[in-house]
């Protein structure tokens, strides 16, 4: 009993010492910040171009982002197309890509997409499908995921697969079922600098 009253005591004198905490810019309480004009203004720039300016002409890359952006890749999703693979478990790979230089990829989702008309192949059963994205540069797979087409063709990360820079990587897609079908892949994500 003797220590929860000194902690007590002691709580209470810090209250008397401290009193209320009052965010302040000299004139006005808990001031806002959104124009030049007030002090805790913030502008950020590289000089010439503004933060929150969109498309390529960034200003600004973030690292360690607190939630993670939907793409922040050139183009919004990074589309591969594969054309027509073949059902059977053949691997189809598309070409080698990189991250852009100085920069570090992160993949957070991947999406297969049928391009044409799969009903009469799904009528008969489910098509199983693999993706596998593959650092080329050093031939180390980084992640395997598989699908099912129509209901299951796209995955998230919990943890994004980093590319690093300097590095290429590729996807391969195999397919199962009977029949070939047109396949893209889309990979979104984000680049940050090292």
């Amino acid at each position: 009993m003797f220590i929860i009253a000194q902690i007590q005591e002691i709580r209470n004198n810090l209250g008397r010492l401290l009193g209320k905490v009052k965010v302040t810019d000299g004139e006005n309480d808990m001031p806002a910040m959104d124009a030049e004009s007030r002090a805790g203004y913030a502008r950020v720039t590289d000089g010439e171009r503004t933060a929150g300016v969109t498309g390529g002409d960034r200003a600004l890359r973030c690292s360690g982002v607190p939630s993670r952006p939907t793409c922040d890749l050139p183009g919004g999703c990074l589309l591969i197309p594969f054309g027509e693979v073949e059902a059977g478990w053949t691997a189809a790979a598309s070409d080698d890509f990189a991250p852009s230089p100085g920069f570090n990829l992160y993949i957070t989702d991947i999406f297969l997409r049928v391009n044409g008309d799969a009903a009469a192949e799904i009528a008969v059963q489910h098509i199983p499908a693999e993706a596998a994205i593959i650092d080329s540069t050093v031939e180390q797979t980084l992640a395997v995921v598989a699908f099912g087409i129509p209901n299951n063709t796209s995955a998230a990360f919990a943890t994004p697969i980093r590319i690093l820079d300097g590095r290429q990587f590729r996807v391969e897609v195999k397919l199962g079922g009977a029949t070939d079908f047109d396949i893209d892949a889309l990979l979104n994500g984000y680049e940050e600098i090292e």
